[in-house]
């Protein structure tokens, strides 16, 4: 595995095999944009209420700043927060489809695929630590100049 600080070093994009912490990172970005600008227009967003929002915002934007390829534990955590989302988005959007509005219906479902896209890319980063492929290209071992020895 790429040690942490060549992993700083790095330009950016880090090229490290099998992690997709950045993926996540930028949907859980681009979802909490997403709930912070419609809610002032659809304070029913979710049946949880208004308050439950920004605190939920909080947690994906945290989630996200605290994702590296060397702890399985955030993107663990990662994992819970996007599956969390995809069932309250999906749930709110089939519950609320032809009762709320049209563009609430489509802000749900568009938030609901969202996460369910990093809910995918969690888990497969968390399947490549638990089978020790991260920083691995195809059996081999990556370092920094991009070469790559064999195991």
């Amino acid at each position: 595995m790429i040690d942490p600080m060549e992993y700083m070093k790095q330009p950016w994009p880090p090229p490290v095999p099998h992690y997709h912490g950045d993926t996540v990172q930028m949907l859980f970005l681009t979802g909490g944009i997403i709930i912070l600008a419609s809610l002032p227009f659809f304070k029913n967003l979710l049946q949880a209420g208004t308050s439950f929002l920004p605190i939920f915002v909080v947690l994906l934007v945290l989630g996200g700043a605290i994702v590296n390829p060397f702890q399985r534990l955030t993107v663990a955590v990662n994992l819970i927060i996007a599956a969390i989302a995809v069932i309250l988005f999906e749930y709110a959007a089939v519950i609320g489809f032809g009762e709320d509005e049209f563009i609430l219906s489509v802000i749900r479902q568009s938030l609901a695929i969202i996460f369910l896209f990093a809910l995918y890319y969690s888990g497969r980063t968390l399947r490549a630590m638990f089978l020790h492929q991260i920083g691995k290209k195809n059996g081999q071992i990556y370092d920094d100049d991009n070469k790559s020895d064999e195991l």
